[in-house]
């Protein structure tokens, strides 16, 4: 009647991204999938109980193994250092720093230059480490000026398109500048049909360049990189976006990897993001019209297939190896498998005929 919780049940994300207090709170496990909850998550979520001003007293309950139980109380007693990120240092940029400045930015936290030093100032890395003076904000804010995520017009600082989306799809504005120039650079020379060209537009930018490639990686890509090298000779180009672009490539055309399985998982996995930011920024910058192209790329990427064989991917069921055997058996769209009886289906991918005629279904009601 009061509009108030008896009991929330949740996972990690209440305890640091909403603020509910708590009079009680109980653990009802130690571990996320395999990994042990840090302290400072425990620390966190046991913040939650006995919120001053709301209840007199909270109290807290961290339910483990019986036999585990003074190995938990040690872990969970010792105290926890935390450190800001804001001035991590990757490659020659403050990347951190970059991305947070471009938000404030576009949202307008702040505004003019002083704005910046004040804000800067506010923040627990200054308090951490004052040995960092205004020379590294100032040198951030050049550095977004010259990748085109923000520009001062009379004295005022405003977020241009890159800026924009690397705000909006928390992205680094290193990384959202060079997905910018290199698309560009492929519509404006009419590229955009050499995937081997599209796969270095999509992997050769700021935080793929600085990627370790190991003796097995190098290996396994030495073929695609000297097509890169004798594509590009004399531009140098690093071993780490040569390594993501062969993923993508890999990826474009349903090629399996070996030594690279796992990085390219992760590519593929954040690929929705990456697609969304390459929409937006066509989108809000009405520079190239390719929003359909782009669609079409991020299907490849998902089915792992080349453009001729989408159509035929688009069904429940077929994935790459059924629908390359249907384009070899010359059934090249969904249209032809409208056409088919659920026999001749069945024996091309290998398929009883009453899950045929569901294919078949699907097709013709495409």
């Amino acid at each position: 009647s009061d509009n108030k919780f008896s009991v929330i049940i949740a996972h990690s994300s209440l305890a640091w991204g909403m603020n509910y207090p708590a009079s009680r709170v109980i653990f009802l496990a130690y571990n996320r999938g395999v990994e042990v909850v840090e302290s400072i998550d425990i620390i966190q979520m046991i913040g939650r109980s006995g919120r001053y001003g709301i209840d007199p007293m909270g109290d807290a309950y961290i339910l483990v193994p019986e036999s585990q139980v003074n190995n938990y109380k040690a872990k969970y007693s010792k105290s926890n250092i935390i450190e800001s990120q804001l001035l991590e240092k990757v490659g020659n940029n403050h990347k951190t720093l970059a991305f947070h400045l471009v938000s404030e930015i576009f949202t307008g936290g702040v505004k003019t230059t002083d704005d910046v030093h004040k804000w800067f100032k506010r923040s627990l890395a200054y308090f951490q480490n004052k040995s960092f003076d205004d020379s590294v904000v100032d040198s951030t804010l050049e550095l977004l000026k010259k990748c085109g995520a923000i520009a001062e017009e009379e004295g005022i600082w405003k977020a241009r398109t890159i800026g924009k989306v690397s705000s909006m799809f928390y992205m680094s504005p290193f990384d959202v500048s060079d997905l910018y120039f290199n698309f560009k650079n492929l519509f404006d020379s009419g590229k955009e049909t050499d995937d081997l060209l599209v796969s270095l537009a999509l992997g050769n930018i700021d935080s793929q360049r600085t990627n370790i490639v190991n003796k097995q990686e190098k290996e396994e890509i030495s073929l695609f990189a000297n097509q890169v090298r004798l594509k590009f000779s004399g531009k140098y180009l690093a071993d780490g976006a040569i390594k993501s672009a062969f993923c993508y490539n890999s990826m474009m055309n349903g090629s399996n990897t070996q030594a690279l399985a796992s990085f390219q998982r992760n590519l593929q996995a954040d690929y929705n993001r990456l697609g969304q930011v390459l929409i937006a920024l066509d989108s809000m910058s009405g520079s190239w019209g390719k929003i359909g192209w782009f669609k079409t790329l991020e299907a490849r990427i998902a089915y792992g297939v080349p453009v001729h064989l989408l159509d035929l991917c688009k069904i429940d069921s077929i994935g790459r190896v059924r629908a390359n055997k249907l384009f070899d058996a010359g059934i090249k769209t969904s249209k032809d498998i409208a056409k088919l009886d659920a026999s001749k289906l069945g024996k091309i991918i290998n398929m009883k005929p009453e899950s045929a005629q569901k294919i078949i279904d699907q097709a013709q009601g495409l």
